[in-house]
């Protein structure tokens, strides 16, 4: 890496202060199901840089990635979707990230190069103090994945029983909120607040993944503890409209959806194999219907809606009236061309 140069984007990155500094995060972000963000990528080095950004959009849910290089001296602005809050995959000369993206945001990543000869990121914008604690966690830990690390290895590994396991997720779910509480300094209320929440359905989730895995996949008759259905059912909060849009959440609901229509409380029902697709997808608008309400079941039901038009299996138009909210039904209509669009 080549040394810091006179970039000639310092009248952007004035321009761009500017309008960060009247776009605080301080208050809390709400969820948008078509919202953006905006983020400015500023190479102050004298060299071309290559870069991945994924995205965190959830309706409908996509394995997508933008694959760039960003020249000497060259500054690009990206808008990307932003339905809710979310950390998002950001890679930089094959250096992973976790960078914070919330509807509306306006924020600045400036890369330099330091002595050292590695990278540097500076952050400014809506969301500073929030990028920059991921940043920080990033390099204690030595992994932008703090928060999952392990957990996959552990629920694979059938020489541990559940207790084992459940564990495990404890301990590390309490290691990332501990970092959180040693390091709150400058960090706006809501996303403290947020990020324990998040952390307890990552936590929630991969338990409710284990019990699947060692029940379904390799018919365990190990016994689920008792306590794990006290977990998920009374220290998580099922219906929580502050976590639409985040990614954690919203798979925590999948999860716990099918894990209501699979299970009778800890022992497995056999697989009904001759049900047909539209009707195990009946099936789930049913659970879907009974297990939430309000907002948090019509923002849900739009996800799974919204991929089953994207995957071309909306095997009843019919299900579409059962969503009531005027912005999500919107939303539903074009969703063909959601990403073509933006």
């Amino acid at each position: 890496m080549k040394g810091l140069i006179s970039a000639p984007v310092i009248g952007v990155i004035w321009m761009l202060t500017v309008l960060t500094s009247c776009n605080s995060k301080s208050e809390e972000p709400n969820f948008e199901i078509g919202g953006t963000s905006q983020i400015l990528l500023i190479n102050t080095t004298e060299d071309s840089l290559d870069y991945r950004i994924r995205d965190n959009a959830l309706w409908p849910e996509k394995a997508y990635y933008l694959v760039a290089t960003i020249g000497p001296g060259e500054s690009i602005l990206q808008e990307r979707k932003a339905q809710g809050r979310n950390d998002f995959y950001f890679s930089i000369e094959d250096e992973e990230h976790n960078l914070y993206s919330t509807p509306g945001a306006i924020d600045t990543l400036t890369i330099h190069a330091a002595e050292s000869g590695k990278i540097e990121l500076e952050f400014a914008g809506s969301l500073q103090s929030v990028n920059e604690f991921l940043y920080a966690k990033t390099h204690y830990f030595g992994t932008s994945k703090s928060d999952r690390k392990g957990r996959s290895e552990c629920m694979l590994d059938n020489t541990k029983s559940f207790e084992e396991v459940f564990a495990f997720n404890d301990s590390l779910t309490q290691v990332n909120k501990n970092y959180l509480k040693s390091n709150i300094k400058g960090l706006p209320d809501w996303y403290v607040k947020f990020e324990n929440k998040r952390l307890d359905y990552v936590n929630a989730w991969y338990k409710m993944n284990a019990v699947f895995y060692r029940k379904m996949t390799l018919r365990s008759d190990e016994k689920v503890p008792a306590e794990f259905v006290k977990f998920y059912s009374e220290n998580v909060e099922l219906q929580c409209p502050s976590m639409l849009g985040n990614r954690d959440y919203m798979n925590f609901l999948y999860q716990y959806i099918t894990f209501k229509i699979d299970f009778n409380q800890t022992e497995v029902k056999t697989p009904n194999r001759n049900i047909s697709r539209k009707g195990q997808f009946e099936n789930r608008i049913k659970m879907i219907e009974t297990e939430l309400d309000g907002l948090v079941k019509e923002a849900y039901l739009a996800s799974e809606l919204a991929q089953c038009i994207d995957r071309k299996v909306l095997y009843d138009v019919a299900w579409l009236d059962k969503i009531q909210n005027p912005e999500f039904r919107s939303f539903l209509d074009g969703v063909e061309s959601y990403y073509d669009h933006h």
